[in-house]
């Protein structure tokens, strides 16, 4: 295929623009919302709460969504660039889980909704009433995917500073809801947990900010009935 190149020749108006480039970016994009579209409207007729689970790796997405799972009846699509260390772990708690490796797709540093439909369509099967996707740890990648999800969650750990919201605002500015944990860290971090909350609401003054730590079972309360309320809210919103 020929590469066609736009050049802007005033000077200081930059490099030029590849829009073989730009054109199969949007293709790719145009093509993941149709499949997250057809995700979202599934699990919505079936009262099936979908959450996009995001943040670094070694943030606590998977003790998180363990903890939860004490909680709530859920199931799980992992995703990772490669292994299966994370979905052996859930079907040890016997919590229905599929596994996506992105690795067959070029190593990706995050899913699409493509790569997932049909695991996800899978997992309904079994009857859950909460599925949580675990993305692949990435602050950047995940963020520009519509999965087709209800909430989207930013995990997010006291070892990780106060800044990151900061240097990387599209993960923040697209999540419906923020997780604070090893908050037991904070003393020995030194990391001033309300001037973490300030950075964040900087970028997203209207996201539900919780904090968390495996050490604390009752820090898991809050997160649990705030996501069965919006369980509620989609199961209210399907009878009207």
């Amino acid at each position: 295929m020929r590469r066609i190149h736009v050049f802007e020749h005033l000077e200081g108006h930059g490099a030029p623009q590849d829009l073989t480039r730009i054109n199969l970016g949007k293709n790719i994009l145009e093509a993941n919302e149709e499949v997250a579209h057809e995700v979202y409207h599934l699990y919505t007729d079936r009262g099936v709460f979908l959450t996009n689970v995001m943040g670094s790796p070694g943030s606590g997405k998977t003790t998180l969504i363990k903890a939860l799972a004490q909680h709530l009846k859920i199931a799980v699509l992992e995703g990772d660039i490669a292994s299966s260390v994370d979905s052996i772990e859930f079907a040890k708690m016997n919590v229905p889980v599929v596994q996506v490796n992105t690795d067959i797709y070029g190593s990706a540093c995050h899913l699409e909704a493509p790569w997932v439909a049909d695991k996800l369509r899978l997992l309904i099967e079994y009857k859950p009433e909460f599925v949580f996707i675990e993305n692949v740890g990435n602050l950047v990648c995940p963020s520009d995917f519509n999965l087709g999800e209800h909430e989207r969650l930013v995990v997010y750990s006291i070892p990780e500073g106060f800044d990151k919201p900061i240097k990387y605002p599209p993960m923040f500015t697209k999540a419906t809801a923020v997780v604070l944990t090893k908050v037991d860290l904070a003393p020995v971090m030194d990391l001033d947990v309300e001037k973490f909350e300030e950075s964040v609401r900087k970028i997203n003054p209207h996201v539900q900010i919780f904090t968390f730590s495996a050490k604390d079972e009752k820090s898991i309360q809050p997160i649990v009935a705030y996501l069965e309320g919006k369980r509620q809210a989609l199961l209210n919103n399907r009878s009207n």
